[in-house]
């Protein structure tokens, strides 16, 4: 994204992807934790929650600008999960958690669902 343009960007086929790449990711990092293997969960939930980060953002339209801060940024999305800010802080600080990983999961599929809810709701007023 280095010198691109927001208007240059499609951010619908990016979330798609990402929501994507985030279903086969799931499995891999579930059989890690199921067989008790967290050094090996750990990098591919930090992926995850690095696309996570950027999906809350490109479901708002927005590109990631920064890195610090976050959490904060990321409260005045209009489109976010409940507690977004306090559950991430705790993935960031715990990634090779299964409670993390539950917690990161759930955060995809209630993001996922809203920004569905979004894409609905354009579509309907974009016909009239």
């Amino acid at each position: 994204m280095d010198k691109r343009n927001k208007d240059e960007v499609d951010f619908n086929k990016l979330v798609q992807h990402v929501f994507k790449l985030w279903k086969v990711q799931k499995v891999e990092i579930s059989k890690h934790f199921k067989a008790r293997d967290r050094k090996s969960a750990k990098p591919l939930m930090i992926e995850g929650i690095g696309w996570f980060v950027n999906l809350m953002f490109w479901t708002n339209d927005q590109l990631l600008t920064r890195l610090t801060e976050i959490t904060d940024d990321a409260a005045h999305l209009l489109l976010k999960p409940v507690n977004a800010k306090e559950r991430l802080s705790y993935i960031f600080q715990f990634p090779d958690q299964f409670h993390a990983f539950i917690q990161l999961s759930e955060l995809y599929e209630e993001l996922e669902k809203q920004w569905y809810i979004a894409i609905r709701k354009k579509q309907h007023i974009d016909k009239k």
